[in-house]
Formats: C-alpha cells, structure tokens, sequence
C-alpha cells in the first residue's frame, strides 16, 4: 500500500481488504442499493447482511433481495444474515465464527459462479461472450418480458387498449 498522507501510516483501499477478507459486514444504509455489497461480492467476500428493521428511514441490506434477482439469484447460497436479535443475543464474532470452513468454501463458490453478473463491461472489449455479465443478464431478461403477454408482465391489456 502507498504512503498515507505527509508520508504516514499506509492507506488501505475497500478492495484490500475485501481480497483479504472472509466475510464484509455491509451495514444498513439509506437505500437498499449498497455498492459494497457488489465491491464485496466481486473481490470474493461473503456478506454479511442484517435482516429486518434497523431504523426509521434506514433500507435494510435484507431488501436488496428485491433489487437483483436476475444477477444475484444465490443470495441465500453466498450470503449470511443476521437478525437484530441474533445480533444481540450472540454477538457478531460469535455468529461469524460459527460458520464452518466446508460452508465458507461453498458461499465462496457461489459467490465466483455469481459475481460476473453483477459487473457492466464498460466496453465491447470487456464484455466476454462466454460469461454473463450484468448487461448481458438484463438484456436476456427484458427479452423475455418484451416478449411475455401483457398480464404476465403485470399489465391490464384493457387499461393498454385504452378501454
């Protein structure tokens, strides 16, 4: 790592730590789309997310299920969460140290058969024709609902007939 600043301690980047990491705790934050939980995801770090109410106008991690169905459809296979009262009642160190090294290893090849669709190749160059990436994913998927009949798609083909 470089030099902190006037020649100090040295920083340390997020992404350091997540290649170093075995799990990333991704406190609540005001909305549901957590860009470290994709940082975590990428670099091979298991989540760590809170399930439940945290505070007024605080999303919870646990609504992120929501957000990315097509590019993280394992979250429960590459993801652990806690309850506040789990949280309370045996502390974080004890939950994270409860989880054994074959369930680590599985989260972690979850994790790398999912991490791919979460990234957006920033240009044809990038993009890897044998490997889904985000973009890839989502056109797929509007695909599909572009083709689906209105009522699965959750329209009233009366109200897009105009009647």
């Amino acid at each position: 790592s470089p030099p902190g600043p006037d020649g100090g301690k040295p920083t340390v980047t997020y992404s350091e730590i997540y290649l170093n990491a075995d799990f990333c705790v991704q406190p609540p934050g005001h909305s549901a789309a957590r860009k470290g939980i994709v940082d975590s995801l990428v670099a091979g770090c298991v989540p760590v997310l809170f399930r439940g109410p945290v505070a007024p106008g605080v999303a919870s991690p646990w609504d992120q299920r929501d957000l990315w169905p097509w590019h993280w459809p394992g979250q429960r296979l590459s993801s652990i969460e806690i309850s506040a009262d789990d949280l309370e009642r045996r502390g974080l160190r004890a939950i994270l140290e409860s989880v054994s090294e074959r369930q680590l290893r599985a989260m972690r090849r979850a994790i790398r058969e999912q991490a791919p669709g979460l990234l957006w190749p920033l240009s044809r160059k990038d993009a890897r024709p044998t490997v889904a990436n985000a973009l890839g994913i989502a056109m797929h998927h509007l695909g599909h609902l572009a083709l689906a009949p209105p009522a699965a798609r959750g329209c009233d083909a009366a109200a897009l007939r105009g009647g």
